[in-house]
């Protein structure tokens, strides 16, 4: 980041950062988690200068505790920051040949998601990459295959052969979600067997655990395998912790990475796709309907919203299929909204900040929450819920709207234009510190040299 954005939020945070916490009560890096003890109430200093945010119950320091920790996290993207190389250069090797596996990749969800996100570094590094998966969704690539016993839903496992065969020629195997949340144990541990035979260098991209999902915690005892010199990197500081205390040897945290300046979307035509009215106040939830992320809740903000808008008409826009058998509970929970629904993809994820006018993400759990940074790149107001693993993204000085005060996200609407904008300014400026997608090659480059790969 330029010395000049450094100023640029500083001056913002005397200004519209300051009045705004006054006014709404934003949650933000000092709104960390439900104190058990008393804290000492002081101003805290923030990545561009001393700060006074105000919540609900006024200002709170954060704890040392959580901030050492989350500078901790974050000590590989600092370095990405510096050795961020120019365009069309190379920081690592080229002509090796990567191949990413996972359950599904080229969707929506968070891992295909990210997936594509590091599959687009390794090439930065010089790599050649081809997936690897049960379900291949954006119609595959050359060098791609699919795999069908890697499939979440495979009622048989993969042919051992056939995978090994798919991993022939690899330098690097980046194992994606399949070996940290095993929804497919036979496929979990095939995948696990076989890259511990092959040659290449191992890297388990942890997105969640199983121990932090009740019906897998049993399998803990063999997810994620210990193969010897794999490199474990985790979304999250609280991921990295747990392998630590269970004897895993120096995993690291990459934390999601986003491109903040996204080319912006077509509000008009997806809206009226969707069949939204040009006055109504569109409340976005992107998410699939699954049971952890909390659709009751999404819809119970909406129609709060609604209540304290008298006169608007607030519609709540769930953007994901219900998967899991969460069909029949999403159908109750629709029948009874009392506001209109939608469900439906937009065209494009641009498309659907676009058409939205707030993003509401009242998960439970998360292993890192990708809309909290992509609501800030497009400029619009998230309001989340207390997930576990929301703590680190608020340490590193972004603000959010929560969802146990929607009057505050109220009173922000009615803001004039230009103070809102300044805040999303700012908001985007404290992001590309931590979360700039440019810094991802080198993020990598850097995990692999601290891992001892300083060749290939």
């Amino acid at each position: 980041m330029h010395h000049g954005d450094v100023e640029l939020a500083g001056d913002a945070l005397q200004g519209v950062d300051r009045s705004l916490h006054r006014r709404h009560g934003l949650v933000d890096r000092t709104d960390l988690a439900e104190p058990t003890a008393p804290v000492e109430r002081t101003a805290p200093t923030g990545p561009a200068g001393p700060t006074t945010p105000t919540g609900p119950a006024g200002p709170i320091a954060p704890t040392g505790r959580i901030r050492h920790q989350c500078e901790h996290m974050f000590d590989t993207t600092r370095i990405a920051r510096d050795r961020k190389p120019a365009p069309g250069t190379y920081l690592g090797p080229m002509g090796r040949d990567a191949v990413v596996v996972s359950y599904r990749l080229g969707g929506h969800d968070g891992v295909s998601v990210e997936a594509r996100k590091w599959a687009g570094a390794l090439r930065e590094l010089g790599f050649t990459v081809r997936r690897v998966a049960g379900e291949i969704e954006d119609g595959g690539e050359p060098g791609d295959l699919v795999v069908p016993g890697l499939a979440m839903a495979a009622t048989e496992p993969p042919d051992p052969g056939t995978l090994a065969g798919a991993l022939d020629g690899a330098d690097l195997v980046v194992v994606e979600n399949v070996c940290s949340l095993p929804l497919n144990a036979d496929a979990a541990r095939t995948v696990a067997k076989v890259v511990a035979e092959h040659p290449a260098r191992v890297v388990f991209h942890h997105h969640d655990l199983p121990w932090q999902r009740r019906s897998l915690a049993g399998l803990e005892h063999e997810f994620p395998p210990r193969t010897p010199g794999a490199l474990h990197v985790t979304v999250n500081l609280r991921s990295r912790r747990e392998l630590e205390a269970r004897g895993y040897t120096a995993p690291v945290t990459l934390p999601n990475f986003f491109d903040l300046d996204p080319v912006p979307g077509d509000r008009d035509g997806t809206r009226a796709h969707l069949g939204f009215a040009r006055d109504e106040l569109v409340v976005l939830q992107p998410a699939r309907a699954i049971e952890r992320k909390n659709v009751p809740g999404g819809v119970r903000f909406a129609a709060r919203l609604a209540e304290l808008l008298p006169g608007t008409e607030v519609r709540y826009w769930l953007s994901g299929p219900a998967e899991d058998g969460y069909q029949p509970t999403l159908d109750r929970v629709v029948a009874r909204a009392a506001v209109p629904v939608t469900i439906g993809r937009a065209p494009s994820v641009a498309d659907a900040y676009a058409a939205c006018d707030v993003v509401v993400f009242p998960s439970t759990w998360e292993g890192f929450g990708n809309p909290t940074i992509e609501s800030i790149a497009h400029g619009r107001p998230c309001a989340a819920a207390r997930y576990p693993v929301l703590a680190e993204i608020l340490a590193t000085g972004v603000r959010l709207f929560s969802t146990d005060h929607p009057e505050t996200l109220v009173r922000f609407l009615a803001e004039p234009p230009e103070r809102r904008a300044r805040y999303f300014e700012v908001n985007r400026a404290r992001a590309r510190l931590s979360y700039d997608l440019a810094m991802l090659p080198a993020a990598l480059d850097a995990a692999f040299a601290a891992h001892g790969w300083l060749s290939w």
